[in-house]
């Protein structure tokens, strides 16, 4: 019995303990531990030489150009010896001046300096001549997750290279404002499920290559339509909209452990109630949010004070502090940051023990960090090629390959079959941008190439339009990043041609938003999202299924596409045995009456859905079809489903089906399987037949000679129409 009690006793601790560490913070690399003796004894004697200024200057990380010119050098040294800054974040140079400078730093230093970088795609955000990666946007389109996660431990490879050991990245922002002008390639998506899977990957990456990782812009910044650089953004959600969306990539990232987190410059009224304060002012949101509810134990910044969303606030600094921030983010003016801290500790408004607690947790995160000790000198000479290795350009390759995504393949256009002469392609853009693009079609095809440029004149598009007349298949290739002006989506909307259009872009998905018009009207979009020569090669092979394409849209673009939209290409795949275009029917219409047809039967809008044909169909049409037979056959059905309340779709002249459905309108539902104009049917009325007739009898009437062929379907036409005339009598 004691046993028993002694089990349940434990197991009633153990759900007890679960409840109240729901929200805490697991350990993970960069959280402090309290059990780490060495680490409080070197932060002790740090903290007990330091004066006032010197405490202050810790919790500041100052910005300065990775220029090694005579003007940067002076600069850095006034902010290290000067104003004993706690931090430097670099911004425009080149890996080998970046290099300069923090070896500057490691010798003047007293306490060594924390090096931070702003690097949400690596170092190529800010440095020339680093390796270039996709934007998160794109890297939301990758399913697996364990490549975003070896990203990130590539990306800390390099920085370690340069002596850098935070990064303020990554954005964990849920994008779902298509407008929104600040964040929307630098989020991993609009769902937040998705975004807090590859913020936690990444940031894996980062922290277990020996980088803090943070996170930003807490409490969210992806549903806002002002940039904060400029004014102050505000969220007008309640809480729960809040905790399901904007705060839950930032509650997974605190139950993962994870060290670092950035806050916005915000206005959100259902987290503070004056609904003034921004968000990195807000000791609501910093303390009362993250820290004690979220249970947030690592490092917190400020975004930079400098932005105008907070920038005329006075004071901003001391706020900044007393809000719960731990290190402030100033660009420009540091001399005045550092005074006004001064001052706000001798005047009590900043108490020393706040001062003193906050210097000691950055003081932690410089030991974890491993700057205890003063750092060696970093070997400047063959920076760019330890960071630009085989591997760094491999992986960012793989990576851009990966985030393809085909977000529409109607009627299995894809993959095209290489047939000599038929296909064409029309680049639009920079002419040659796409130059690795058509060689490569080249070589799989024999294809006609053409060219326009954005925004070309209406003589130029009709010539063109024209020319490609003639060909089954047209791809058409966009390239850069140029504005699309109204002019190109109304000659694309307006293209009409009998083959199936093929789009693919080596843009950013935005350039797809003005264009849902003509896009509407696409068979197949596949969308690469820069345009590298290895990406451009790599989509060509895609086109022909010789390499796979996974991707799933991150963004929602328009109504078309919503976020998740993607169509997999596996290597060896065939080629659509029905292409609607090559019967005179367009892929995008029936696609459309597909998805109505769909969407009534999921909601059980009608019984059931036929499609009939004429037998003068196309035969690989017919085959498809519930059913097919004459005018008469068709009209019987119609007759039948007005008695049962069922649901024809119907691939004949539109004139008859408009017809019938007028007919049995309110007891049926009759639709055209695709439009088919045929004006002479429209003619044929009895008010016309019996014209006609009277004009034969009369001698009246026109006289057709006919061939021999003609005679026997002529007269077989007429012995028909006479035995359905005398059986109506």
């Amino acid at each position: 019995m004691m046993k028993r009690l002694t089990l349940l006793l434990w197991v009633a601790g153990l759900f007890i303990l679960g409840l109240s560490s729901l929200h805490a913070q697991t350990g993970g690399p960069f959280l402090p531990s309290a059990a780490d003796n060495r680490c409080r004894q070197w932060v002790d004697s740090v903290l007990s030489g330091l004066n006032v200024h010197e405490k202050v200057g810790q919790l500041i990380v100052a910005t300065i150009p990775a220029r090694a010119d005579k003007a940067t050098k002076k600069q850095m040294r006034e902010l290290v010896k000067k104003y004993k800054v706690g931090g430097l974040l670099f911004s425009e140079g080149t890996p080998e001046e970046q290099a300069i400078l923090t070896n500057m730093a490691r010798k003047d230093a007293k306490i060594p300096v924390m090096v931070t970088f702003d690097g949400e795609w690596g170092l190529s955000m800010r440095l020339k001549g680093a390796p270039d990666y996709p934007r998160n946007a794109a890297l939301g389109c990758i399913e697996d997750n364990g490549l975003i996660e070896e990203y990130g431990r590539e990306v800390a490879r390099q920085f370690r290279e340069l002596g850098v050991h935070v990064n303020f990245a990554p954005d964990a922002d849920v994008n779902t404002n298509p407008l929104n002008p600040v964040i929307h390639v630098r989020s991993f998506g609009e769902n937040p499920q998705r975004v807090a899977e590859k913020v936690v990957a990444y940031s894996r990456g980062l922290e277990s290559g020996g980088i803090l990782s943070v996170c930003k812009h807490f409490p969210g910044h992806g549903d806002t339509d002002v940039d904060s650089h400029k004014a102050l953004p505000a969220l007008h959600y309640d809480r729960a909209r809040l905790d399901s969306v904007e705060l839950y990539p930032f509650k997974e990232m605190v139950r993962a452990g994870l060290g670092g987190v950035m806050v916005g410059h915000l206005q959100v009224q259902a987290l503070d109630p004056d609904g003034v304060t921004p968000s990195s002012l807000s000791r609501n949101v910093v303390t009362g949010l993250l820290k004690d509810e979220l249970g947030f134990k690592g490092l917190v910044f400020t975004d930079a004070l400098d932005m105008k969303g907070v920038s005329a606030i006075p004071q901003v600094t001391t706020k900044a502090l007393l809000a719960g921030n731990d290190m402030v983010l100033v660009q420009f003016n540091t001399k005045n940051a550092v005074q006004e801290l001064v001052d706000a500790v001798e005047s009590g408004q900043l108490s020393k023990d706040e001062l003193d607690a906050k210097c000691r947790k950055v003081l932690m995160y410089k030991y974890m960090l491993g700057l205890r000790n003063r750092q060696p000198q970093l070997r400047v000479s063959g920076m760019s090629y330890r960071i630009n290795t085989e591997e760094a350009q491999a992986l960012a390759a793989k990576l851009r390959r990966s985030a393809v995504t085909v977000l529409n393949n109607y009627f299995d256009v894809l993959p095209l079959a290489p047939v000599e002469g038929d296909i064409a392609v029309l680049s639009i853009g920079e002419k040659e941008a796409d130059a690795p693009f058509v060689e490569a079609m080249k070589k799989n095809a024999g294809i006609s190439h053409f060219h326009l440029p954005w925004n070309a004149d209406e003589a130029l598009w009709q010539e063109v339009q024209g020319q490609l007349a003639a060909f089954r298949r047209v791809v058409i290739s966009f390239t850069g990043s140029a504005y699309v002006s109204d002019r190109d989506v109304a000659f694309l909307e307006g293209l009409n041609l009998r083959a199936p259009l093929v789009y693919t872009f080596f843009t950013s998905y935005r350039t797809l938003q003005p264009l849902m018009p003509a896009l509407a009207k696409s068979s197949a979009v596949v969308l690469a999202h820069s345009a590298e020569t290895d990406l451009q090669q790599y989509v060509v092979d895609v086109l022909f299924a010789k390499k796979p394409a996974s991707g799933r849209m991150s963004m929602s673009i328009g109504k078309l596409f919503p976020a998740g939209t993607g169509c997999m290409i596996e290597p060896g795949m065939k080629p659509g045995k029905t292409v609607p275009e090559d019967y005179g029917m367009k892929s995008y219409v029936l696609q459309s009456i597909d998805a109505v047809a769909r969407k009534g039967l999921e909601a059980g809008a009608y019984p059931g859905c036929r499609v009939l044909a004429h037998p003068e169909c196309r035969p690989e049409l017919i085959g498809l079809c519930d059913g097919a037979g004459s005018t008469s056959y068709l009209i019987k059905e119609a007759e039948k489903a007005a008695g049962k309340g069922g649901t024809l779709i119907i691939g004949t002249e539109t004139n008859l089906v408009h017809r019938l459905r007028d007919r049995f309108a309110g007891r049926c539902r009759i639709e055209p399987l695709a439009p088919a104009i045929c004006p002479d049917m429209a003619k044929v009325t009895e008010e016309n037949l019996l014209a006609c007739l009277q004009g034969v009898v009369a001698g009246t009437a026109p006289v057709m000679t006919l061939q021999d062929e003609q005679l026997a379907p002529a007269r077989a036409s007429l012995t028909r129409m006479l035995q359905v005339c005398a059986a109506q009598r």
